[in-house]
């Protein structure tokens, strides 16, 4: 990552600034977990801007864990919302994963959610690959 928000990407403060989670805008924003159908519905929007926006690399499994996220999509207990799984795809999946799986599964994603996607891909097979070459010396 050689852009000019290295320093901020690598969790360190740009020129004097605090340094914030982009994904906070979203879990700031999020309703009371007793807020009902409307807060499902605005739990919904949420996710959706979340996953649209390209800033936001990380903090997807933050989000889904939120309380009011599993209130409000999560009622049987069983996760089984096609939102609770494109928040873990996208925490912790590949395109692969979306690709092979069976229709309703995920949401539908747009084109700029795909390449998020992919990007998020990419990072993850070189993670495995590096932790691979690292546990071998």
């Amino acid at each position: 990552m050689s852009s000019s928000k290295s320093g901020a990407a690598s969790g360190g403060a740009a020129a004097g600034h605090a340094h914030t989670n982009p994904m906070d805008q979203y879990v700031n924003a999020l309703p009371s977990p007793t807020a009902g159908a409307a807060g499902a519905a605005s739990v919904r929007a949420i996710i959706h801007q979340a996953l649209t926006n390209p800033k936001i690399l990380s903090g997807f499994a933050e989000l889904r864990s939120h309380p009011a996220v599993v209130a409000a999509l999560d009622r049987s207990g069983a996760g089984d919302d096609p939102a609770l799984h494109t928040l873990d795809l996208f925490a912790k999946g590949t395109y692969s994963d979306y690709s092979s799986a069976a229709p309703g599964t995920y949401l539908t994603l747009t084109d700029g959610q795909l390449t998020k996607l992919r990007q998020l891909t990419v990072v993850s097979v070189a993670q495995r690959i590096a932790a691979g070459a690292s546990s071998s010396t």
